[in-house]
């Protein structure tokens, strides 16, 4: 009798670990018609790597970090693929080299863009045919969407003169 109510427990157990749920269509599917709306920017923060070579070696010469904060930008994103941007906000930018004491610098950006997206849901990217916002062109992780907010990441090497800066940006969008 054990054995049969032990095997019995074990039918029950697989059968309620085996059951899944069959819909993997997110709850807000990412597409042009459900990320058309009016946007502010919640969050901007760039994180830089520079690093030179020297005798074929990589070496780290500095960090930088960007911090964006109050944002009067509005963002306009159409069901289109069409976007608009305008607006103004501050960056608090601090340069720490490895040898030495970093800088902190302050500046407010005025950003008047527009442009085109393009969506591509399989690999969940965002890609802008001019610039979003200052220095921030390209394609774009989406690394959160759903009915009120929206989150971007972007990775890139660029090469200024001698040194490569390794970019790290994340934004972050709230719907009006």
């Amino acid at each position: 009798m054990k054995n049969l109510k032990f095997i019995l427990f074990l039918f029950i157990s697989a059968a309620l670990l085996s059951c899944g749920d069959d819909n993997n269509t997110p709850a807000f599917p990412l597409s042009n018609a459900n990320i058309a709306g009016n946007y502010d920017i919640s969050n901007l923060v760039v994180s830089t790597d520079i690093t030179t070579t020297l005798n074929g070696v990589p070496l780290k010469i500095g960090t930088a970090t960007t911090t964006g904060d109050l944002f009067k930008v509005n963002v306009v994103m159409n069901a289109d693929g069409t976007y608009n941007v305008e607006g103004s906000y501050t960056i608090n930018v601090r340069l720490a080299p490895v040898v030495g004491n970093p800088v902190e610098t302050r500046d407010i950006i005025d950003v008047e863009n527009s442009g085109t997206f393009t969506l591509n849901t399989t690999n969940n990217t965002i890609t802008f045919s001019e610039g979003l916002v200052r220095d921030l062109t390209g394609t774009l992780e989406v690394q959160l969407f759903n009915a009120t907010n929206f989150s971007l990441f972007q990775e890139v090497d660029v090469t200024v003169g001698s040194n490569t800066e390794s970019i790290s940006t994340n934004i972050a969008f709230s719907r009006k």
